[in-house]
């Protein structure tokens, strides 16, 4: 189900009811009233996966069926058309037509998606998956960033930018058909070089198994979501 607030979320008025799940929302920065989102359902015993997108503040919907399912979507800013979409072990993808087409760009594990706004007019692109890898072509080529007093496995499952400060989330990991072994999250991570070295910055988090992080609209408050949904808060 998809559902839209206009009042800051007082209210909601239901756009559009499907079987099945959706797993990440785009909502266009410059057109609020373009949307798209990332499902995947079963029908008549076969799954169909890819984004459903909207013009219209979701008047009607059309669906592309992409073979896979999406974790993340981010807004490319030199292109109002433009979608990169985060695929976890299918790697990333690029649509330049909001949805209707793709272009893979790397097989590298990709949960989340950020590109970076250093004041220029380039931006840094950024995938968070079983570590985080950072591109500054495009996603031509991506290079392994490096991450301190991390020794096993990771999961990075979302970012988020404060002026030059980036963050990234991490969750616990399971490897499915290994014996029933959770590696514990890392917290909260912060890198000050735009991405290429990371630090912990979990402070007195109580748990570490990280999966949402905002920055508040006044940039006073980084705000973490935990496993099991509490929610904390660090000042910036």
């Amino acid at each position: 189900m998809a559902e839209r607030s206009s009042d800051a979320g007082m209210t909601w008025q239901q756009t559009g009811s499907w079987p099945g799940a959706i797993f990440a929302v785009h909502i266009d920065p410059l057109d609020p009233d373009r949307v798209m989102h990332s499902f995947g359902s079963l029908r008549n015993g076969e799954e169909v996966i890819g984004v459903r997108t909207t013009i219209d503040a979701g008047a009607s919907w059309v669906e592309h069926d992409h073979g896979r399912f999406y974790l993340d979507l981010v807004a490319d800013p030199s292109d109002t058309d433009g979608v990169w979409m985060a695929s976890h072990t299918n790697g990333l993808y690029y649509s330049g037509d909001f949805g209707q087409t793709w272009l893979a760009k790397t097989t590298h594990q990709a949960n989340a998606v950020l590109l970076t706004d250093d004041g220029t007019d380039t931006s840094r692109l950024l995938i968070g998956g079983e570590t985080i890898r950072y591109s500054d072509d495009g996603g031509t080529t991506f290079h392994a960033a490096r991450i301190t007093d991390v020794h096993d496995s990771l999961r990075v499952v979302a970012f988020a930018q404060d002026d030059d400060v980036l963050f990234a989330a991490t969750a616990s990991t399971w490897h499915p058909g290994e014996p029933a072994v959770i590696t514990a999250g890392h917290g909260v991570l912060r890198s000050r070089d735009n991405g290429t070295t990371w630090h912990d910055a979990s402070g007195d988090l109580p748990f570490l198994d990280v999966r949402a992080l905002a920055v508040d609209p006044y940039k006073r408050h980084l705000y973490a979501g935990l496993r099991g949904g509490s929610v904390h808060r660090l000042a910036l």
